[in-house]
């Protein structure tokens, strides 16, 4: 519905917007419309105001219909701006019975709004070690090594916003073997004074274990690690470098280890010990492992662990997985790799209907849900536990896919297709 430019309707002469400037989260604006014309006319106009308040009203306070939204148009390059009505309300002017008697009317669309404007959907070029500027598509595979790539990239060059932009992600299985099920994508964002952190670390490059050849396992070797002692055993580390720990910036990050096998047992536990120069900085909580499942996901901590000055790199870290079992009885585990999932942005969809090959998954921050398009229809086949990714201003940024079949594996070969669009955001048009 026009206000002001395009197609109004009869009787709609005036309408005056001044956007109010604040630092909070959301704004309360009005703006102020003068109406002149027959009573029918004036009618018209209020019945279909009121008809677009109620429905913003509803889809606000009970997630019915669809949110309505308020559209400008930027002057200087004629492109539009939205931002979502989340209340609204008509409230007429001083002495209203008197001037619609004589075929005028000053009204107030008052209404709260997000304290920002986002523009129409920009594709985004996406690229790997392998692949570059890819719009239509770019293939994930399930781990980071040598031959395979398990992440995509955006440039800070593709990217103009002045806030950070939300982002809609497309996401299609392509695998024909298995179904997917759960997802959780995470996000490394740098700008040029920072670099990308190392995030896969390969089982075989832990302080422990047997090295075995193993095709189906990242860089085609598992590490093959035993234990009989009862209680809490230090089971092997890897070595996080001063470069990298300087590059984590005390960012939060998702451990997720992949096994190259699954285990029978229901009794072990695990838990992380970061420490450096033999100190323990932090120790994490304990995790109960399922048997059967091919991965096991940690509570997300921060790396380093402390405040750092930013003089000269941090300490090297050692991160030691500790594992928990009862009794004298050995037990075996098939470590694949280890990724340190970061979370400048963060997604997890827990599958309520797994998607078959060629069923897509839309991850949407700009409407903050995600929902699917499965056999030709749309469905709400995850559960999204976060809202969306976000890429900040002048900031390229790596996204880290990591797939679980319907079985709860997450095997290598796993392969999806990413498209992505973001939305410029700003306070001011």
């Amino acid at each position: 519905m026009y206000l002001k430019g395009g197609t109004v309707l009869p009787g709609l002469v005036g309408a005056i917007y001044e956007p109010v400037k604040s630092e909070e989260a959301v704004v309360k604006e009005c703006i102020i419309l003068t109406l002149k014309g027959t009573h029918e006319q004036i009618n018209l106009i209020t019945q279909s105001l009121e008809d677009k308040i109620g429905q913003a009203n509803q889809y606000t306070k009970e997630g019915i219909g669809f949110p309505i939204y308020l559209r400008l148009k930027a002057e200087e390059t004629g492109a539009y701006f939205y931002s979502q009505i989340l209340e609204a309300s008509l409230v007429p002017g001083k002495a209203s019975l008197d001037y619609y008697a004589s075929g005028s009317l000053g009204v107030e669309l008052v209404f709260s709004r997000p304290n920002y404007f986002d523009s129409d959907e920009v594709l985004l070029p996406l690229s790997n070690s392998t692949q570059s500027r890819i719009t239509n598509g770019i293939v994930l595979t399930n781990c980071d090594d040598a031959s395979h790539d398990n992440y995509f990239e955006i440039d800070e060059d593709d990217v103009s916003t002045e806030l950070p932009a939300p982002l809609r992600l497309e996401i299609t299985n392509l695998y024909a073997s298995g179904t997917l099920k759960d997802l959780v994508i995470g996000s490394f964002q740098w700008d040029q004074m920072n670099q990308n952190a190392k995030v896969i670390y390969e089982g075989e490059d832990g302080s422990a274990g047997t090295d075995t050849v193993n095709l189906n396992a990242s860089n085609g070797y598992h590490s093959a690690l035993s234990f009989s002692a009862s209680g809490w055993t230090d089971l092997t580390y890897w070595t996080i470098t001063a470069e990298n720990m300087g590059r984590y910036q005390g960012r939060v990050v998702v451990p997720l280890i992949r096994l190259a096998s699954t285990h029978a047992y229901t009794d072990l536990m695990m838990k992380w010990t970061l420490t450096a120069g033999g100190i323990t900085l932090y120790e994490s909580g304990e995790v109960k492992t399922t048997a059967g499942t091919g991965y096991v996901k940690f509570k997300p901590f921060r790396l380093p662990s402390g405040e750092m000055n930013g003089l000269t790199y941090p300490y090297p870290n050692q991160l030691h997985l500790n594992v928990y079992k009862p009794g004298s009885t050995a037990y075996s585990i098939n470590i694949d790799d280890l990724l340190l999932l970061p979370a400048d942005s963060l997604t997890q969809h827990q599958g309520i209907v797994p998607l078959a090959q060629g069923d897509l998954l839309m991850d949407d921050a700009f409407e903050g849900r995600n929902w699917s398009f499965y056999g030709g229809y749309e469905l709400n086949t995850h559960i999204g536990l976060n809202q969306g990714h976000f890429i900040k201003s002048r900031n390229n940024g790596r996204f880290t896919v990591f797939q679980i079949d319907s079985g709860n594996q997450a095997p290598i070969a796993r392969t999806l297709a990413v498209r992505a669009w973001y939305r410029k955001r700003k306070r001011v048009i």
